[in-house]
């Protein structure tokens, strides 16, 4: 009957073999969403994040759990294995981004209070840090990591150098940092930022921070699985942290089919169902006995080190902070107000989406690496401290830049993909031309599929002459079917870059 050879990447004599993969593409190419990385003990969270009017949109939150072996000191073991994993699973989740945020938890970097003469500027003050001759002990040499200072806003006075300013050194060796940048270069994607955990998790009540006046602080208490980790944070960002013994785990049921669905549909959270299960045991005072006498001298160190700071009040956040009298309990023998982070309630978050049941109170993380993607108000109160990577053209490194104050804290003036930085800003006019370009891309890739659907109704209308053996038959057919399965993920990808075109057009132009 013809003398094309069947094969299921052809299509009516056309090779269609690289037609859902340059959709693909095409859609990564188009998206303005940021694919959001968060590396933990045995475990990889990730969610999607999209700009929305006024606020950030998360979709596909999830976590995976990882092996024994698959990371090594919370960074990739195999960047390989990691970028393939990246690969499928956002293929699996249709997430077609091309850019990519990390956070990375706080016990990877080294961070130390270090005073400084007054007198020297942000870049003087990473210089002096350089020079051997300064007399700052440090346990390795700064030029193999990636370090950035923060001033913490407290002046010294009457030392034998003379007035001095408190600086937050922190700094994660490159060799850490370089898995983490192959397993995004082999999946595709560019580094937008790279944030500590102690860090992002702060914008998650930026505002009660902000407030908080000169000479005053908080206690942040984050009750992780394996450890608990104290920071002391100001109007300025965190100045110093420790590392304590984890308190009792809260834990986690296997879920019926009923309790999965409430949870996914946002009716009711997971700590509620947990808290509400048979099994489930509250905490007690006599449960963190063992923490609270291990908090004392932390508590006293903090004093006698930071004599200016006064606390205010605690922050409690983490999966143990899921026990509902833990606030209490703590609030009773801190004699301070305790309060809980609840990052999915933060301002700017405007809607989210799980994949599976989560632990609400573990992902303030996550959003506040998020809420870093925003841009800068100026008529808004500036943002928390955070620890922004920078690609040194130079050398190719990872560079972690110091900011000079807090005013000037804009989160996302970072890229590693140096189209992106030397794009000039788009006028209103040439938004609306570029937003016209990507509908008019939509209606194409519509179009084809339309096309091609009507091609297969054609072909399945014409009468059958009965001249084909029943081998060929049967290999039409299969060629049919394969093709109406190119037709639907072609149609539904141009329905969802349509979807997504028409909600990005609802953000406000720059």
């Amino acid at each position: 009957m013809t003398a094309t050879p069947v094969s299921g990447s052809t299509f009516f004599g056309l090779d269609v073999s690289g037609l859902g993969d340059g959709v693909q593409s095409l859609a990564r190419r188009i998206s303005r969403s940021t694919l959001l990385i968060e590396f933990g003990p045995r475990m990889l969270q990730l969610a999607e994040a999209r700009p929305r009017s006024h606020g950030i949109s998360l979709r596909h939150l999830t976590r995976i759990d990882l092996p024994e072996g698959a990371l090594d000191r919370f960074v990739p073991a195999d960047p390989v294995v990691m970028a393939q994993l990246l690969r499928d699973e956002c293929k699996e989740k249709r997430i077609f981004s091309h850019r990519a945020a990390v956070v990375l938890p706080p016990e990877l970097a080294f961070q130390r209070v270090v005073p400084l003469p007054q007198s020297l500027s942000a870049a003087e003050a990473r210089e002096f840090l350089l020079d051997p001759s300064s007399g700052i002990q440090l346990p390795f040499p700064l030029d193999q990591t990636d370090f950035d200072i923060t001033p913490l806003g407290i002046e010294r006075s009457g030392t034998s150098a003379g007035s001095q300013r408190l600086y937050q050194l922190t700094a994660i060796p490159s060799t850490l940092v370089e898995p983490v940048l192959t397993m995004l270069n082999l999946s595709g994607f560019d580094l937008q930022s790279l944030e500590l955990g102690s860090v992002s998790s702060l914008r998650c009540f930026k505002d009660e921070l902000m407030q908080l006046p000169p000479g005053s602080g908080c206690l942040v208490l984050d009750f992780l699985s394996e450890a608990t980790l104290v920071t002391l944070v100001s109007s300025s960002g965190p100045i110093d942290s420790e590392r304590l013994p984890s308190i009792r785990e809260f834990p986690q049921f296997e879920l019926v089919a009923a309790a999965r669905e409430q949870v996914l549909d946002r009716s009711r959270s997971l700590e509620d169902v947990t808290v509400e299960n048979e099994g489930y045991l509250p905490i007690s005072e006599m449960d963190l006995r063992a923490f609270e006498r291990d908090l004392e001298p932390i508590l006293a160190s903090f004093q006698q080190r930071f004599p200016e700071i006064v606390l205010r009040d605690v922050h409690v956040m983490g999966e143990g902070s899921a026990h509902p009298a833990l606030p209490s309990l703590l609030q009773d023998k801190l004699k301070l107000p305790v309060k809980q982070c609840r990052p999915l309630l933060t301002k700017g978050l405007r809607d989210w989406t799980m994949d599976e049941p989560l632990l609400q109170v573990r992902l303030s993380r996550l959003v506040g690496l998020s809420l870093g993607l925003l841009g800068h108000d100026p008529s808004s109160e500036p943002d928390v401290p955070v620890v922004d990577a920078v690609l040194d053209s130079q050398n190719d490194a990872v560079q972690l830049v110091a900011n000079d104050a807090l005013s000037t804290l804009d989160p996302i003036d970072v890229s590693f993909s140096q189209d992106i930085n030397s794009s000039p800003p788009l006028s209103a006019d040439q938004t609306e031309i570029q937003l016209n370009e990507e509908n008019d891309v939509i209606k194409d890739v519509e179009g084809v599929g339309v096309l091609v659907n009507q091609d297969v109704k054609e072909e399945s209308e014409w009468p059958s002459l009965q001249l084909d053996s029943s081998e060929e038959l049967v290999e039409k057919e299969k060629v049919i079917e394969e093709s109406k399965e190119v037709i639907k993920d072609v149609e539904s990808l141009g329905m969802a870059m349509n979807q997504e075109v028409k909600e990005e057009s609802e953000w406000p132009s720059l």
